[in-house]
């Protein structure tokens, strides 16, 4: 992660796989879901349009869960 052109911390991405970005974007987001503030910077930042609370609830409670 960068900030004011510096490396202030890094991601380990051992155990990353494929998989469904919309998970990995309602898992980010689940936290502040209810944060318009929040949520309008994470997605100011994310470059992509937000999923719908649909597809939301779809991946917060739905299959992904049981893994």
């Amino acid at each position: 992660m960068v900030r004011d052109n510096a490396i202030v911390a890094f991601i380990d991405v051992a155990g990353m796989t494929v998989g469904d970005p919309r998970y990995d974007e309602a898992l980010a987001t689940r936290s502040f879901r209810k944060d318009i503030q929040m949520l309008d910077a994470f997605y100011s930042g994310y470059g992509f349009p937000p999923i719908s609370e649909e597809t939301f609830r779809y991946f917060d409670n739905g299959l992904y869960e049981f893994y």
